[in-house]
């Protein structure tokens, strides 16, 4: 009788743990997949925003870039984020969602593949959120200080965590 219980509760604890890992992989793929929609959605912001302000500088007319894209994965990121994990995601939508007020569209657009690289090294658990945080709080200080002083350069600001670097191909 005592073999029995002890078997069944054996079997009860590796169930219990079986579980919390299928959870645990459920959670980080919905996780990563939202990652993967606000990434190409910033992709498309960052081109849309470069697009737009070439038109203006030739036209002093353009059409306004829709935010809606980026909009609608930020809150998704949000929403499928829990925990800690929400604390984070909200930092990221404050970061995205000030990084489009910015003028320079060339700075603009290396800063959302800055923030890209943030948010997936933090999706994919290779930074833990508080060093995410912080790699996101950097990039707001590079924006206020570029926001404050347009012409400061490269040099003059705090190194970019994750930094972006273009490959010049041919």
């Amino acid at each position: 009788m005592v073999g029995t219980a002890l078997g069944a509760g054996l079997a009860g604890a590796v169930a219990w743990y079986v579980f919390r890992n299928e959870q645990q992989d459920r959670y980080r793929t919905t996780l990563i997949n939202a990652v993967e929609s606000l990434s190409v959605a910033m992709t498309n912001t960052a081109k849309d925003f470069e697009r737009f302000q070439s038109e203006w500088e030739l036209t002093n007319a353009a059409e306004l870039p829709d935010g809606t894209e980026l909009d609608i994965g930020l809150e998704m990121l949000i929403a499928r984020a829990r925990g800690e994990d929400r604390v984070t995601a909200r930092q990221i939508r404050e970061v995205a969602y000030q990084l489009r007020f910015e003028r320079d569209a060339e700075w603009v657009s290396y800063e959302y593949a800055t923030l890209r690289r943030v948010i997936i090294e933090w999706a994919s658990t290779s930074v833990t959120s508080q060093k995410a945080r912080a790699n996101l709080a950097t990039i707001e200080m590079r924006r206020q200080m570029k926001e404050a002083n347009p012409s400061v350069t490269e040099e003059e600001l705090p190194d970019a965590p994750a930094r972006y670097v273009r490959v010049d191909v041919g």
